[in-house]
């Protein structure tokens, strides 16, 4: 999960936008047990919930999101503008596959900031 205390950004000068595309922030790797359970991922800001920007959080089953998996869904949570839910595809994540959450750097809030960082998680499915 992404928290206040997790998202970080770095003032890189002028050429900011294409040094920040090199550096990600990883979180610990997990491994989850139910395949049909959505990822959810709190942020400390509500984020702006239109399709576009929310195609800046995808799932992979590569570390540097090249292979992005098809038919994952991600929306915002009902109640809580600061969530978003990551559905698998087929209502089921793949027993003992690994997968690679990734959200980019333009990941936008309502208030207008953006992550400004790669971020991504690494979760395999037991």
């Amino acid at each position: 999960m992404v928290s206040r205390n997790s998202v970080y950004s770095f003032n890189l000068g002028d050429s900011s936008r294409q040094l920040q595309a090199n550096f990600v922030r990883e979180f610990k790797e997990i491994s989850i047990t139910d395949t049909t359970k959505p990822r959810i991922i709190t942020f400390s800001h509500p984020v702006l919930p239109d399709e576009q920007n929310l195609g800046n959080i995808y799932v992979a089953t590569d570390i540097n999101g090249d292979n992005k998996v098809e038919g994952v869904i991600v929306a915002g949570v009902s109640g809580n503008n600061c969530q978003i839910s990551v559905k698998p595809p087929g209502d089921q994540w793949l027993a003992g596959a690994s997968y690679y959450l990734i959200l980019e750097p333009g990941l936008q809030s309502a208030l207008n900031k953006t992550l400004g960082i790669r971020t991504r998680m690494k979760f395999t499915v037991e």
